[in-house]
């Protein structure tokens, strides 16, 4: 599998006056770009029977899931603190609950007595755990691992396969489960819930009616994309298409965010569609999570400007400690309505600027006008409040 690369500007990019007036009823969400993912901390897994044993097991297995989902990492290094945390998983859940959900059987052969088409669904029982937040964010710096917060943005994929759109089919009487472009939207929609990535594919209607997905994606605008997207809530749309070269599948897709900041190429192979499926998720949370998931910071010192009375002072402070990625907090100066700040962040500064572009709250200044900054060297912010 290639790799992912992930390419952006943050400033100076000029955007037609046309584009813009369609862009003013759009700006709130464009600028966050991202949803609170509700469900990061709720997991379900598998679970042979309901003994205790089972379920413990079963806890260690959705503790490991989560971990990955949290940090954006795919594979958690193993380490003697992850061991005995999965080892003894009870302290990092809140709730539990049994529940069965009907899956597809496993196809079975001609020789068995059945049709070659598989075997009718079955009940699978799981338990569906929900996670407490604050130890396993604990356990997550214990571990060394990156921090992905819970607003992530939501990806819309508009893909062909062949001369087929990939969609999820609705369960009606006309839906082909078994067709290639179903196998690998049905893998893309289970494996982006492993890794905790918001992700709406086009659905079917019950008769089987596939919405409209032009042949000519590649030349489409962003503005057109998010159009296309309508009602879906993504904001990052993906386009491309899945092909058979020789005897392995390729995907070759791109993704990008309503403004054209944010650019992430994938491209992909793999043996089967449901593998294809699997791929392109994981290529795409891991270029995300690269942007998103702070990483190999240390002390960072911000100047932020807009906090002239006391409640947006109290305002500003709240919301840097609500930030899992941020540490001790040490105000050094003030004046003039401004702040500066020392901050043991996880992140670096260039990437610090990504997180709070998420939900816009803190602001990169167009400029820094004529106001004399409180110390040169410092990263500059405007306090939105």
């Amino acid at each position: 599998m290639e790799r992912v690369t992930l390419t952006g500007a943050r400033r100076g990019r000029l955007i037609p006056f046309g584009t813009l007036l369609v862009l003013a009823g759009l700006l709130v969400s464009a600028v966050a770009r991202a949803e609170l993912v509700t469900w990061l901390y709720d997991v379900s897994v598998p679970v042979t029977n309901q003994s205790a044993a089972a379920r413990s097991e079963a806890a260690g297995n959705a503790l490991r899931e989560l971990l990955m989902r949290v940090s954006g990492v795919a594979e958690l290094p193993e380490s003697p603190v992850l061991a005995a945390a999965l080892a003894r998983p009870t302290p990092y859940y809140r709730s539990f609950e049994y529940r069965r959900r009907t899956v597809a059987a496993a196809p079975l052969t001609e020789r068995d007595g059945a049709s070659p088409d598989g075997a009718p669904p079955v009940r699978q029982l799981e338990v569906a755990f929900t996670f407490a937040q604050a130890p396993v964010l604990k356990l997550v710096k214990a571990l060394e691992l990156p921090i992905w917060l819970r607003n992530r943005p939501r990806v819309v994929p508009w893909v062909r396969v062949g001369d087929d759109a990939l969609v999820l089919a609705a369960s009606g009487p006309d839906s082909s489960p078994s067709s290639p472009a179903q196998v690998v939207a049905e893998a893309m929609v289970n494996h982006a819930l492993k890794r905790g990535l918001p992700l709406t594919l086009p659905t079917t209607d019950t008769d089987g009616q596939v919405p409209t997905v032009p042949a000519s994606l590649e030349r489409l605008s962003a503005l057109e994309l998010s159009t296309l997207s309508t009602g879906l809530g993504g904001e990052l749309f993906g386009r491309g298409r899945i092909e058979r070269i020789g005897t392995r599948l390729s995907a070759q897709l791109e993704f990008t965010d309503l403004l054209g900041e944010l650019t992430l190429p994938v491209a992909v192979r793999a043996d089967t569609p449901a593998e294809l499926g699997t791929a392109i998720v994981d290529a795409l949370a891991d270029g995300l999570a690269s942007r998103y998931a702070a990483s190999g910071g240390g002390l960072v010192r911000l100047e932020v400007r807009g906090v002239a009375t006391p409640g947006a002072y109290v305002e500003l402070l709240r919301y840097l400690r609500g930030r899992s990625y941020l540490g001790t907090l040490k105000v050094l100066e003030s004046g003039n309505g401004a702040l500066l700040l020392e901050i043991d962040s996880q992140a670096g500064v260039e990437q610090l600027a990504d997180l709070f572009a998420v939900d816009g709250r803190l602001a990169e200044p167009l400029d820094l006008g004529s106001q004399t900054p409180l110390r040169f060297g410092a990263a500059v912010y405007d306090w939105q409040g």
